[in-house]
């Protein structure tokens, strides 16, 4: 889903289209589990507060 927004979001010309900085990712104990190629969307999605996500 965050490829997508990420995707669609630069498509409109909103976002960057630079690959971002994945240690937005560190403090969610999941962030291993996303795939290098994601990792800039799901930057993206956070910082752009599209996802917030739950760190338990």
């Amino acid at each position: 889903m965050a490829v997508m927004i990420g995707h669609a979001y630069r498509f409109l010309g909103l976002g960057s289209t630079s690959s971002g900085d994945s240690a937005s990712l560190d403090p969610f104990i999941d962030s291993s589990s996303v795939q290098d190629w994601a990792k800039a969307d799901v930057t993206l999605a956070i910082k752009e507060g599209f996802m917030m996500g739950c760190n338990r």
